[in-house]
């Protein structure tokens, strides 16, 4: 090999190797930049269903607060009519003995 082609190799092989390791720069820059931008959207999410879950505990603790008034409401409305029912058998048992049965 001539002195001429060692040093155009060189300076290409140089070339080469600079112009590869610009692009592994700019590789390892999107690189980052996409693992950045999926920490935000990961982020974003906890955010989002944070939120949802906040709000979902509260329609819960509300449907709960219903149901123990709607429990309650009906155990009255139970008692009531029993009451009723037993005014009833009474009135019934006074019209017979009032009838003469």
């Amino acid at each position: 090999m001539s002195p001429r082609k060692n040093i155009s190799t060189s300076s290409g092989g140089d070339e080469k190797k600079m112009k590869r390791m610009i692009s592994n720069c700019e590789a390892a820059r999107r690189s980052r930049m996409k693992n950045e931008q999926r920490i935000k959207d990961f982020n974003d999410k906890i955010t989002y269903f944070t939120i949802k879950n906040g709000e979902m505990v509260k329609k819960i603790e509300q449907a709960e607060q219903r149901l123990v008034a709607v429990n309650s409401e009906n155990r009255a409305l139970r008692m009531e009519g029993e009451e009723e029912k037993k005014r009833l058998e009474m009135l019934e048992k006074i019209v017979e003995i009032l009838s003469g049965n």
